[in-house]
């Protein structure tokens, strides 16, 4: 058996006595100035006449439509306004207008505010308020040749409503910046890419798409920026835990920083765009650390804030302000869960607030659909939380954001044999395809964007409404077109908030957001299917019934060139960049200013799984183009020879992939891919109700080699009959070769590394082994710190044949509060109903076992529902919930948990430094 792991310092040592390194104590020089300038202020004024009457609001059509006002530009230039209106079904009283104003100008303007005059009600913020306009409104800024989205609404009334609006903002040549790990230089000259596998820096000559340059740097580069006057590339590697400034020009490394300070398992960077200063955040640290530029264009470490766990991707607003940092997974227990994004002011350097996303199916929330139904309390609890929040993507002027990301769904992992049809049971259905939005107009508002597109259904009560508050997102879904009605599309039952937003075709997670030129377009890459999702910007539509297919596996970051006529992307499983034409999307002012897919709502006697409204979406496509005006047109080699073993990359790019296209062996959904709830090979901070019960996914860090039998209840022997049984039965596909297989299983084995654990004081690490030598190491045994049973003569380190050791200690449970309420489930037709109530909890497991006699899946061994294997404990301390089912929130309470179960008899003091040996692993 082979394990590898990421060398965190292997490569430092000889690293660090390259040329051109230069230690944080020699830098003697003063900070580099603010230069920032900005520019004129633009004013323009336009007025209204709505008719809240008119014939074109007589329409089942939920899009805003056009005809119902007529705008007057009265002062100003370098703007122009579109209006549109449509009537609410839960606000017969009101019409609600969208404007959408066109910046002429090429600079961003930035500062934007909207004043109003006339009786309107403002709903930017709250799209259920009553609120007049209270002085001017601030919209936050409008990109470059881009278009600001604003809205109100206005009281029904027999005669015309006048209306007054002024807009003004300043003109900027900042513009906000995201953390990335390809980019376009300023001067549209140079791609430069990252491949971390190979540790390497790739340079690519925009005008021959030929490699020109690459870059040795160890430490498995993770993020890349560029300086303010384009000179310097500056990088952070996770491994090694540095940053390292490049010299543009000769390519050659004159600064790399390694601190302390920076964090552990850094992997993102932003500049400011006056070039000041640099943030960099760690992983594993949960740190953001600034850097401040000097006046020799050196870099020197300032200051360090923690922001809490699993900081990803940032983005800086276009002003400087303000630093917005995504953190990957949830915290909490399935019943009181939330996802967060923290957002810090970057002078004076200090976290300012958190944006919180609340999960609907939390305790505490779900009083709103406990009203709803007529429900008695706690009876409508379930799993719905964001998760894997990958980062905060702004258009250059940040107005936006864009966060990808996925659901935890409270349906079933269901596993069914090949050709087996059950009414009501969907396998390879996972979580479709996010993005949840930001609310990014300044430091201070910074907020949950709330979803204004819930008014459009018929059937949902304005109480509930304001109670549950639903966030506004765009969900992607398998798509079900209508036999016999070609001009439609019906969005799939699944959808949990069916709005104008829903996703045309299904996609799987995505992982990254550009925006074309103008940000008229936003292009979500998805990171398992190879595919690039493209919306309108501004309405946050799709644009196109199908997405842009990809050549290249697990595409990590795309890039545009400053014309916004080509774009590169970048893979972690390619050895090639991809070339793409954007030439039709890059003159702004020639697409339509506000594109929209026309639908209505629809009763039906079929169900759905949405906990807005009952009644179905149909999307009317008949007019929408079939592909995006995007296509791949090249690819640039970067590599000829790969740094991993065929096998290795093969294995690796089956965990990650959800291409049915180009994987049907693998999986029959975009959704559905090893890497969907094991994300870099860890875990997805969530628990799913399996065939098997409520289950906490597991992490793979470090491989699962030596952890002999598999799953919490030890039900599967070794890794190699693991995904014999998933690859057909869960994740649906028609079934891998056996070189594919083992590839498959051997990377999970030994293949996908641990984490770098985070700083820990020795002596209490050493106090804390020799307290869990006595008092836990009956239980988590060997190389895995499991119970699993390892048979050293297995090649995959499965399991003995007599079985895992299993412990009750306490934890079974009637219902983990995951699955969706009896409530609705009961209403399923059966076997569906039946099997919802089967799953749920904790049952025996075996040959009696009434789930895998309707569903057929493969026999587990005979298990009891009180007893549960022992755990691996490698990178325990970066799990975010506890037990087989995710009951417990935090490390302390589980190993106090386990302390007062078992009777260890430890004293606080000594699950202290347990506690601190568990961080070292």
């Amino acid at each position: 058996m082979r394990k590898i792991f990421k060398g965190h310092h292997l490569l430092l040592a000889s690293y660090l006595v390259a040329p051109g390194i230069l230690a944080p104590s020699t830098y003697a020089q003063t900070p580099q100035a603010n230069v920032q300038v900005p520019r004129a202020v633009n004013e323009s004024t336009f007025e209204l006449k709505v008719d809240t009457n008119s014939e074109v609001l007589k329409t089942t059509r939920r899009e805003p439509q056009d005809g119902a006002i007529v705008v007057t530009k009265v002062s100003g230039n370098s703007m122009s306004l579109v209006a549109k209106a449509k009537t609410l079904p839960s606000r017969p009283d009101r019409i609600w207008v969208d404007l959408y104003l066109v910046n002429e100008n090429k600079l961003s303007l930035l500062d934007l505010t909207m004043e109003v005059e006339g009786n309107t009600q403002n709903v930017n913020v709250d799209p259920f308020s009553d609120k007049a306009f209270e002085g001017p409104h601030a919209l936050g800024g409008v990109s470059g040749l881009g278009v600001a989205h604003a809205s109100f609404t206005v009281p029904v009334s027999a005669d015309l409503a006048t209306i007054r609006v002024t807009f003004s903002g300043t003109l900027h040549e900042t513009s906000s910046s995201n953390s990335t790990p390809i980019l376009v230089t300023k001067d549209g000259k140079d791609v430069w890419s990252l491949m971390a596998d190979a540790h390497k820096l790739f340079v690519v000559d925009t005008a021959t798409d030929l490699k020109t340059a690459e870059v040795n740097l160890p430490g498995s580069p993770a993020s890349l920026a560029e300086s303010a006057d384009g000179k310097h590339i500056y990088v952070v590697s996770s491994d090694t835990n540095q940053f390292t400034v490049i010299d543009r020009a000769s390519r050659s490394i004159v600064q790399t920083i390694v601190d302390p300070r920076l964090g552990r398992d850094i992997r993102n960077i932003v500049v400011s765009s006056d070039g000041r200063y640099a943030f960099v955040n760690g992983y594993v640290s949960d740190t953001v650390t600034r850097l401040v530029r000097l006046t020799s264009g050196l870099f020197a470490v300032d200051k360090q804030i923690s922001v809490g766990r699993r900081p990803v991707g940032m983005s800086l607003s276009a002003d400087g302000k303000t630093l917005y940092v995504a953190h990957f997974l949830p915290r909490g227990r399935p019943d009181d869960n939330e996802t967060w994004v923290s957002v810090v002011a970057t002078d004076p350097f200090a976290m300012h607030h958190e944006v919180i996303w609340r999960d609907l199916g939390n305790r505490k929330e779900a009083k709103c659909l406990e009203d709803k139904y007529s429900q008695p309390e706690g009876s409508v609890l379930f799993e719905g939380t964001a998760t894997q929040l990958s980062g905060v993507f702004l258009p250059p002027a940040g107005d936006l954001g864009w966060i990808p990301g996925l659901r935890v769904g409270p349906t079933a992992l269901w596993e069914v044999p090949a050709g087996k049809v059950l009414p009501g049971i969907a396998p390879s259905t996972f979580s479709p395809g996010f993005a949840f939005f930001l609310d990014a107009r300044s430091l201070e508002s910074a907020a949950v964007k709330y979803h204004p597109l819930v008014l459009d259904t018929p059937d949902a009560k304005l109480d509930f409404l304001r109670c549950a508050k639903f966030d506004y997102d765009a969900e992607s879904p398998s798509g079900k077109f209508n036999a016999g009605r070609a001009e439609e599309s019906l969005a799939s039952d699944g959808a949990a908030i069916p709005t104008g937003t829903t996703g045309l075709t299904e996609t799987g997670v995505s992982r990254f957001v550009a925006f074309t030129k103008g940000a008229r377009r936003a292009l979500l890459l998805s990171y398992t299917s190879d595919e690039i999702q493209v919306f309108d910007a501004v309405t946050q539509h799709p644009v196109a019934k199908t997405n842009v297919q990809l050549s290249g596996s697990n595409p990590i970051g795309l890039a545009i060139t400053p014309d916004g006529k080509k774009a590169y992307v970048a893979y972690e499983n390619s050895l090639f960049t991809s070339v793409l034409d954007l030439s039709e999307v890059s003159e702004p002012l020639k697409l339509p200013v506000a594109t929209f897919v026309p639908f209505e709502y629809r009763q039906s006697a079929r169900p759905n799984n949405s906990i807005l409204t009952s009644s179905r979406i149909a999307r009317f496509t008949k007019d929408v183009p079939e592909n995006a005006p995007i296509r791949e047109v090249g690819r640039i080699t970067l590599l000829t020879r790969d740094p991993l073993e065929e096998s290795v990359r093969r294995g690796k790019v089956l965990f990650n992939s959800s291409n049915p296209g180009k994987y049907p062996g693998l999986s029959r959904s975009k959704q559905a891919a090893c890497a969907v709830c094991h994300p870099g090979g860890g875990h997805d901070g969530a628990v799913w109700a399996t065939v098997e019960g409520e289950r906490r996914t597991m992490s793979l860090h470090g491989g699962v080699g030596e952890r002999g039998w598999l799953h919490q209840s030890g039900t599967h022997r070794d890794i190699g009959e693991f995904v014999r049984t998933v690859v057909p039965e869960r994740l649906g596909g028609t079934g891998l070769s056996e070189p594919d297989y083992n590839s498959l299983a051997n990377y999970i084995a030994f293949h996908i590394p641990k984490l770098q654990a985070p700083a820990t004081d020795p002596q209490r690490v050493k106090r804390g082994a020799e307290i869990f030598a006595k008092s836990c190491a009956g239980c988590h045994q060997g190389a895995a710190l499991s119970s699993g049973s390892m048979d050293p003569s297995d090649p995959l380190g499965g399991g003995l044949a007599a079985g895992p050791k299993l412990f009750d200690i306490g934890t079974s449970s009637e219902s983990s509060n995951v699955l969706l309420p009896e409530f609705f489930t009961s209403k399923l037709p059966p076997p569906a109903s039946t099997l919802y109530a089967t799953v749920r909890g904790d049952r025996d497991l075996g040959a009696a076992d009434p789930a895998q006699q309707l569903l057929g899946f493969r026999p587990r061994p005979d298990r009891s529902r009180e007893e549960f294997r022992a755990p691996t404990l490698i990178n325990v301390w970066d799990h975010s919930i506890f037990l087989h089912d995710g009951k417990l929130a935090n490390l302390r309470e589980t190993v106090q948990y386990i302390n007062n179960a078992v009777g260890a008899g430890l004293t606080e003091e000594e699950i202290d430094d347990v506690l601190e040996y568990l961080r070292s692993l």
